[in-house]
């Protein structure tokens, strides 16, 4: 079962967050969603994160397979036909794999930090491989006290905002070692859609990327830029920047209700 959350009224957006992460993470770091705000969001703790059941195989934590679980919460909550899709990280690649197997239900979609793809990706699949072999050896614990040395948010950001990272060190913290590693394995046997397809989304799209993150890179966020038909690429690289995301989430996904 997946935990889910419906706040506010107005056009749907359903949501997922990052690998790792789940929903009270997302609402404490205040990054994509507002107290209140112009639509209505629902969110979900992704299979296996947060107060969702996990998978019993790795394979079900793939992401592309994490897209039918996004189609399931919008076809259950969102009370409509269309609606529109989004996430950050991991979520921006479910999202992507949802529309392409839904896309004339998505009429829009919010694709924020986009992770490694492509060719950039064998190096994070590496480093995902990396910290399997810490949990196996030595639990997760000691994966948690290796990651408090490497802030896994950029640095302009953690200087204005340390608590989050700390915040995602308590997530992790909390899951059970075999569920994390059946989470990371998924990851490995992960990318972005391949490159083709996704140019079949004509669907409006609003990109959002920050700077100085090798986990997220420009890069991923600037191709994708290049080949949505239909996209709109939003760069930043400071706090005040950041805490517009929410209401520029907001407004962007509120055109969908009268298109």
């Amino acid at each position: 079962m997946l935990n889910t959350t419906i706040h506010g009224e107005g056009y749907p957006l359903i949501w997922g967050h990052g690998l790792m992460g789940n929903m009270a993470l997302e609402s404490a770091t205040g990054w994509f969603h507002p107290p209140a705000g112009l639509i209505r969001r629902i969110r979900y703790d992704a299979r296996g994160h947060g107060q969702s059941s996990g998978g019993a195989h790795a394979d079900e934590h793939r992401w592309d397979r994490l897209a039918q679980d996004m189609l399931n919460v919008a076809s259950a909550h969102a009370g409509q036909e269309r609606f529109a899709l989004g996430g950050q990280s991991m979520g921006c690649a479910t999202a992507l794999y949802a529309a392409l197997a839904a896309p004339q239900q998505v009429s829009h979609l919010v694709l924020a930090l986009p992770p490694t793809a492509w060719a950039s990706r064998p190096a994070q699949v590496e480093r995902y491989g990396k910290m399997l072999d810490v949990i196996r050896a030595r639990g997760v614990a000691s994966l948690v006290n290796l990651a408090r040395q490497f802030p896994s948010v950029p640095g302009w950001l953690h200087r204005a905002q340390p608590e989050a990272n700390e915040q995602a060190l308590l997530e992790m913290a909390r899951f059970d070692e075999r569920r994390l590693g059946r989470i990371l394995e998924g990851a490995m046997h992960s990318d972005l859609p391949p490159r083709s397809e996704l140019a079949a989304l004509s669907m409006p799209a609003l990109v959002l990327a920050w700077a100085d993150d090798d986990i997220h890179p420009l890069a991923t966020a600037r191709y994708l830029n290049q080949t949505l038909p239909n996209a709109r690429l939003v760069e930043i690289d400071t706090m005040p920047q950041l805490q517009a995301w929410p209401r520029l989430i907001d407004e962007f996904v509120n055109t969908a209700g009268g298109a």
